[in-house]
């Protein structure tokens, strides 16, 4: 298990490396679009979580609202375990 923290703009690329040298991860993507109207909005996001050790991985692109909490999940090819990637989008003003 793992946790990753991210700040990009729109149209802009991000990676993390997770836990690198044992059971690690990459997680990558890319912010598309963010749309802000008045106190909520919507992002859409291209994500890619990959597991090299095991050979496996997943790969979505999906629109979330601002503050809510999409859940993605798959079992790699040899049938142990699980990825499950939790994506918040929040608005961050600088």
């Amino acid at each position: 298990m793992a946790q990753a923290v991210t700040v990009a703009a729109e149209r802009t690329s991000f990676s993390h490396v997770l836990n690198e040298g044992r059971a690690g991860f990459r997680i990558a993507g890319e912010l598309e679009t963010v749309n802000v109207r008045g106190d909520s909005g919507v992002v859409r996001v291209r994500m890619e979580l990959q597991a090299p050790d095991r050979g496996s991985g997943l790969s979505t692109r999906l629109s979330i609202a601002l503050g809510q909490t999409a859940v993605l999940g798959g079992q790699p090819g040899g049938g142990e375990g699980a990825l499950i990637l939790a994506v918040r989008p929040e608005l961050t003003v600088r």
